[in-house]
């Protein structure tokens, strides 16, 4: 039997993570709030690994979020290819605000 817990830190979680009944502790929200934080990360330019540039527009992100949200990110920086180690990719003919907004919809979902 699952049971799920709505609140818990990370430290709780692996402690307390198969009781004697060998019951599993499963945060309902975990996915949600790791995007949050993944969020407000790239929104604070803290751990950002890559910038997308389109035009005259620079759009700070993670490889690992954009590889998730898109097979095209993924095919990029998982190949060897020379965007896999590029800090900076150049999106040629690509609308600035189009890509703007597919980064944000890899991060919220919106």
């Amino acid at each position: 039997m699952k049971r799920y817990l709505v609140n818990h830190t990370y430290a709780n979680y692996q402690s307390n993570k198969m009781d004697e009944l060998g019951d599993v502790y499963r945060s309902m929200n975990h996915s949600e709030r790791m995007m949050c934080k993944m969020e407000g990360y790239v929104c604070k330019r803290t751990l950002c690994d890559v910038t997308l540039i389109a035009g005259q527009k620079r759009i700070p992100a993670h490889r690992l979020v954009l590889s998730v949200a898109s097979d095209y990110f993924a095919a990029m920086f998982t190949n060897d290819v020379r965007e896999a180690k590029m800090d900076e990719v150049k999106m040629k003919d690509v609308d600035a605000d189009a890509l703007s907004a597919l980064v944000q919809y890899a991060y919220t979902g919106e």
